[in-house]
């Protein structure tokens, strides 16, 4: 069993995953999906990503100074002892969680759906759709 608890601060999200079986966390990963946004922040290369695309994209953003592996999932599964956002990080005991501030510059709105995946069949097991705009985070619905 997996209990989901998600808190929406003003400028962002934190999502915690809590699994009953400590052992079933190692198949899950988090994916988070933009599905909405009229100017990406460029990737370490420059680029402005296309619509929908994954967050982070394989290089990283460049307002991050780069640094994300390849894979589309949130987390990185290669460990770097002073970068945050290693998947090694993110799991505590049998908590497992997915935190995003965004801080690059957005326009009027970005549309985020953050999903929690068992790679064990590529399939959704939880996702959220949430909204971020110039004010701050506007909504929040399971899906």
């Amino acid at each position: 069993m997996i209990e989901i608890i998600a808190t929406v601060a003003a400028i962002g999200i934190k999502i915690q995953a809590t699994f009953s079986h400590p052992p079933d966390m190692q198949h899950y990963r988090w994916t988070n999906q933009v599905l909405v946004d009229e100017k990406p922040p460029r990737d370490c290369n420059g680029d402005r990503p296309t619509v929908p695309y994954f967050d982070p994209p394989p290089c990283g953003w460049d307002y991050l100074g780069g640094g994300a592996d390849s894979d589309k999932y949130y987390w990185d599964s290669e460990y770097v002892e002073l970068y945050r956002y290693t998947e090694a990080h993110n799991r505590r005991n049998n908590v497992y969680v997915f935190e995003d501030y965004p801080s690059g510059v957005i326009g009027e709105m970005v549309l985020f759906e953050t999903c929690l995946v068992d790679t064990r069949i590529n399939e959704n097991h939880w996702c959220t759709k949430w909204k971020l705009t110039k004010t701050g985070v506007k909504e929040y619905e399971k899906i």
